[in-house]
């Protein structure tokens, strides 16, 4: 099917765990954004849902509670495919920016006097 234009309304998420209200929820959502744009754009809108983390679409699947299909998920690589950018790249620098997170973190923490006499005392 190259070449073929489509619509897609994506929610992009970093995890794939929703408890079921919030699956329900984010569906109802999306339901709702796709028959408000129906008719507006030129082709018929489709729901995806990317669990940019998640390489396995089934587990995307069980963690949106069945409430989305196979067909419905994509994963990280994939969304990144269609879009032309580098998955791969996005991954390395997020790893590297949450190095640097955690470092800041136990600095900031440690900067806190109060917190310092605790740490003290669980690694003392």
């Amino acid at each position: 099917m190259s070449g073929a234009r489509r619509c897609y309304v994506v929610e992009l998420k970093d995890g794939d765990v929703f408890d079921t209200k919030k699956a329900d929820g984010e569906i109802e959502s999306l339901s709702g954004f796709v028959a408000s744009i129906r008719g507006s754009v030129k082709h018929d809108p489709e729901i995806r849902i990317c669990s940019f983390n998640q390489t396995d679409k089934s587990a995307i699947v069980d963690g949106f509670k069945k409430r989305v299909t196979t067909a419905q998920v994509w994963t990280g690589a994939e969304f990144c495919k269609l879009l032309g950018i580098d998955y791969q790249a996005i991954v390395d620098e997020r790893t590297a920016d949450a190095i640097k997170n955690r470092e800041w973190l136990v600095e900031s923490i440690l900067a806190i006097p109060e917190l310092q006499e605790i740490v003290k005392r669980k690694i003392g």
